[in-house]
């Protein structure tokens, strides 16, 4: 299935005490970003990059994926923020209102069909593996969504956003931990931060995420509440292994991911 890809790496990983970008920090010898593009790079996808306005550490992936897209994001104000610095490789779409960016590499899409897959993702998932993006493309082309969200099951949810859904099985909100009721923490289904949307609704949805929060950020996982409301397709999908979806923060939460990896080589 053809789908696109916008990867967010343009935030600093402070937590892991590296000079390097977060997604830059190697994992079994190459950079975090590196092992997800090339992962992406088998499923098919057109990918889009999302780096800091001061790139200078990337410059050689971007001849190692010619065909990537790059774009540095100016702003820095939350995910939608980031996943809307894209803006500029999809002119013929309408820019939401708080997007800054500056197109570094490659040309802007053009005539893209509107039931094209957008698959939205973070850079620091260095296990991801081609078996579960490609279930998940399948998932959401047989349940005929218009947005849908990757969620897995760690042994201890604590500390991730839960996928909150109906009884039907279709996908309400993403609530996070420190928002959560005790019933909603005792949910098991995690939100990965994996998203999937239609492009002809992408747009639309992210014009309408505001700053009504503590953080005065740009969510994307507020486009799940918006795109509900709309009466959109909204469900969740079921991802494994877990730790294939497990991003990393810090230092020890890298080793563990190395340890893990290696064993499943």
């Amino acid at each position: 299935m053809k789908f696109i890809s916008i990867l967010m790496a343009a935030g600093k990983g402070k937590r892991m005490q590296s000079e390097l970008p977060k997604v830059l920090i190697p994992f079994q010898g190459e950079p975090i970003l590196e092992r997800i593009l090339r992962t992406l790079q088998g499923v098919g996808g057109e990918g889009v990059v999302v780096i800091p306005e001061e790139y200078s550490g990337f410059e050689p992936l971007f001849k190692v994926f010619g065909g990537a897209r790059f774009c540095s994001q100016l702003s820095q104000r939350g995910t939608a923020d980031a996943i809307a610095s894209a803006h500029v490789f999809f002119p013929e779409q309408t820019k939401p209102a708080y997007s800054s960016s500056k197109l570094v590499k490659g040309q802007p899409f053009t005539g893209l069909d509107g039931s094209t897959p957008v698959m939205l993702m973070a850079g620091d998932l260095p296990c991801i593996t081609q078996e579960v993006l490609r279930k998940f493309l399948e998932d959401f082309e047989q349940h005929k969504a218009d947005v849908a969200v990757l969620g897995f099951e760690p042994p201890d949810p604590y500390g991730f956003g839960r996928l909150v859904c109906s009884a039907s099985g279709k996908l309400l909100r993403i609530v996070e931990e420190r928002d959560a009721t005790d019933a909603e923490r005792r949910l098991r289904l995690c939100n990965s931060g994996i998203i999937l949307a239609k492009f002809k609704n992408l747009w639309d949805l992210l014009a309408q995420v505001r700053t009504e929060n503590a953080q005065n950020e740009y969510y994307l996982t507020d486009i799940i509440g918006i795109a509900v409301d709309a009466g959109l397709e909204v469900v969740a999908s079921s991802g494994q292994p877990w730790q294939a979806l497990t991003g990393v923060n810090t230092k020890e939460q890298l080793q563990k991911l190395e340890q893990w990896s290696k064993t499943e080589q």
